[in-house]
């Protein structure tokens, strides 16, 4: 609490009268009537001794401190990401081994984690951009649908169709979505296209990275090279703590994870 009455309330915008003792907020140092605040009468009391050990957060910093949980989370994810581009066998000069490189390729990793690109979804033919937009996003409205179980409205914000358009080959799509989280549940269920009747061939994955997307094609290439030359038909690529690892696909699943890479 404070004694002062000379600025205004931070959320009505009036002055303060003669005899109000204006409430401060213990993050951000503004001040509210106590009306302003919704503390009852006790809280109000409690805050004005001197001894007190309640805190008054206003709305803004209140909603900063539940905003906290998630930032440790996408920080730890962050932490996570450098140290698998550190120790992954093909970085394998000093550019990729920057610290410089490494901060570019966590953050445009962050941009697209919230990105999917959908591959063999029939283009519309119509000259209209609008019907062409409706199109793709019934038909990707629909095809969540059909993957997502429960009452799980999951829907993109944007779609994008990449390339240059023709007519003799649908472009992929850029799906954009709000979280994460969306794109963690739809890469989840992902296996689902190919029980459906008929089987689905439209192929989901992560927005990948240029590096992420050439990391990829040389572990194809030794997976098939493996293959071949050592009669490996059980070896599989799965994600082991976010980085796609060529392992036996007799391993134990549970100890894999669905990621972004």
């Amino acid at each position: 609490m404070s004694s002062t009455n000379t600025q205004n309330c931070s959320v009505c915008s009036t002055p303060f009268a003669v005899l109000d003792a204006p409430v401060k907020c213990d993050g951000c140092n503004l001040v509210f009537h106590n009306k302003c605040t919704g503390l009852s009468a006790s809280e109000t009391e409690c805050l004005s001794s001197k001894t007190r050990n309640l805190k008054f957060f206003c709305e803004s910093c209140n909603n900063g401190l539940r905003d906290i949980p998630e930032l440790k989370n996408l920080i730890n994810r962050l932490l996570s990401e450098v140290n698998d581009l550190k120790n992954q066998k093909n970085i394998k000069n000093d550019s990729h081994g920057s610290e410089e490189f490494i901060i570019n390729e966590v953050s445009e990793r962050n941009m697209r984690a919230s990105n999917l690109i959908l591959y063999n979804v029939t283009e519309s033919n119509s000259d209209n951009t609008a019907d062409r937009i409706a199109h793709d996003s019934n038909v990707v409205s629909n095809l969540i649908d059909s993957i997502i179980s429960g009452d799980k409205n999951i829907r993109p914000t944007k779609l994008l169709r990449l390339g240059i358009r023709g007519r003799d080959k649908s472009r992929p799509i850029k799906a954009i979505f709000s979280s994460t989280a969306d794109v963690f549940e739809i890469l989840k269920s992902k296996k689902k296209l190919l029980s459906l009747t008929p089987p689905s061939n439209i192929g989901i994955s992560s927005d990948r990275t240029l590096y992420q997307k050439n990391y990829m094609k040389e572990l194809r290439e030794e997976l098939e090279s493996r293959i071949s030359n050592e009669g490996r038909s059980d070896l599989v690529i799965r994600y082991i703590r976010g980085t796609p690892t060529i392992v036996s696909k007799n391993d134990r699943p549970n100890t894999y994870d669905v990621n972004f890479f």
